[in-house]
């Protein structure tokens, strides 16, 4: 424990502890700087880091190879969490296959999330469970889950969830609804305003439901905008995005200024398959979908 701790330029290699093989992090305002992390494990969370108070900042590390229950690479239980600038590569987890972040305001930025797996639960590379969340300009390629969500699992509803300027490549899941990059939902209470922006999605793939990039599963006055969808695989309903309504409380969802190419659908929508109320398809391209 200890407030304003500052670990930097440091390697942790092949450790081990029930909650964040290397490190347990129980202070305020902490950092983690310019640090590496390869083979560590954890019996229950965080493989490499357990973050579990205010104002945790990690950046320039990178984490491979670690393993746990949740959060292979790190578990982010506390407030005000900061991620930015590293490689979170090569990690397994049961959920989570990299990060699961539980606590509230994370932001996770400029980061390389890849070839991640949740080998018997949802998330290849994230679980998002926490309120105010934001993922901005980073890249989510080759992770995978045999739940829900290739890359990202996020049990959202919380208003002001945001993805931002981010590139999902090849993420891909067998999970019973979906989501190859992205499987979004509600969490306790539904509240305004999820957005996706300037992202772009390819060659991702639901291999055993719908939404080949983005299962949209429930959500209210919340937009897609300035996104561009290629060449993604959903076996059932969707090819690009599916947008599906749990007990008719899911509405209000805006496409806005966004090109789907050639997205291929088992069943239903080769580009879209869109199941909400109210919603608005507005200046969007499509071109060689089926």
């Amino acid at each position: 424990e200890g407030n304003n701790a500052t670990i930097q330029d440091s390697k942790f290699d092949n450790l081990n502890s029930a909650y964040g093989g290397a490190i347990f992090v129980d202070g305020e305002s902490s950092n983690i700087l310019r640090s590496s992390f390869d083979n560590c494990v954890a019996s229950n969370d965080g493989g490499a880091v357990y973050i579990a108070d205010i104002g945790t900042t990690v950046a320039y590390s990178n984490f491979t190879h670690s393993k746990a229950k949740t959060g292979g690479a790190i578990f982010i239980n506390g407030k005000n969490t900061i991620i930015s600038y590293s490689n979170i590569n090569n990690n397994t987890a049961t959920s989570a296959g990299a990060i699961k972040v539980s606590g509230n305001d994370s932001y996770i930025s400029n980061c390389n999330i890849s070839y991640n797996r949740a080998t018997n639960g949802a998330g290849g590379a994230l679980d998002i469970g926490g309120e105010r969340t934001s993922v901005y300009y980073s890249l989510f390629s080759f992770n995978t889950a045999s739940g829900n969500g290739g890359a990202i699992n996020w049990i959202g509803g919380h208003g002001n969830d945001s993805i931002i300027g981010t590139t999902f490549l090849n993420n891909s899941n067998t999970g019973p609804q979906g989501g190859g990059a992205i499987f979004w939902t509600m969490g306790a209470v539904i509240a305004k305003g999820g957005l996706i922006k300037d992202s772009f999605f390819i060659n991702n793939s639901a291999y055993n439901k719908h939404g080949g990039a983005i299962n949209w599963y429930r959500t209210e006055d919340s937009k897609i905008e300035n996104c561009k969808f290629v060449n993604n695989y959903a076996s059932s309903d969707g090819g690009a995005l599916y947008t599906g309504d749990q007990g008719g409380l899911s509405r209000n969802l805006t496409f806005i200024n966004s090109q789907f190419y050639n997205n291929t659908a088992g069943k239903h929508g080769g580009a879209i398959a869109n199941q909400m109320e109210g919603s608005w398809i507005y200046n969007n391209t499509f071109d060689g979908n089926k």
